[in-house]
């Protein structure tokens, strides 16, 4: 289930993913977007401070990476965070950003595949026959 629908906009802003849109525009309405969600209707904070926040973690890891832990933080954030009890804020994505791109404890590959997925990666990479 995608929590956050595709935003389309036509502003422009330092930076622009390859349609011409605005990828801070775009990952400020995908957090105001999940943020409602979550909280029923209840807005985040938004100012210069949280725009220059986005903007830094676009900066270092792309919209793509961004609005994927975005989604992360209200899909998985009682989970991964379950030490904090209050609303998750932007403040929040930002400082537990690394944690909500990990792969979530008791999800996915089980040891067992992980290895398996290892030795085929290993093999198409022309490791095989070794």
């Amino acid at each position: 289930m995608e929590l956050i629908p595709p935003v389309d906009s036509d502003v422009d802003g330092p930076l622009v993913t390859g349609g011409g849109k605005s990828a801070v525009v775009s990952c400020i309405q995908a957090f105001d977007t999940a943020y409602r969600l979550a909280y029923a209707g209840e807005r985040p904070t938004w100012g210069a401070k949280q725009a220059a926040m986005i903007k830094r973690l676009l900066a270092s890891h792309g919209e793509a990476v961004v609005r994927e832990r975005i989604e992360s933080l209200f899909r998985d954030g009682p989970r991964v965070l379950r030490w904090i009890s209050g609303k998750y804020d932007l403040g929040t994505l930002v400082a537990h950003f690394d944690k909500l791109g990990a792969a979530p404890a008791g999800r996915g590959m089980t040891a067992a595949d992980l290895m398996r997925r290892a030795e085929e990666l290993r093999r198409a990479e022309g490791g095989g026959d070794q």
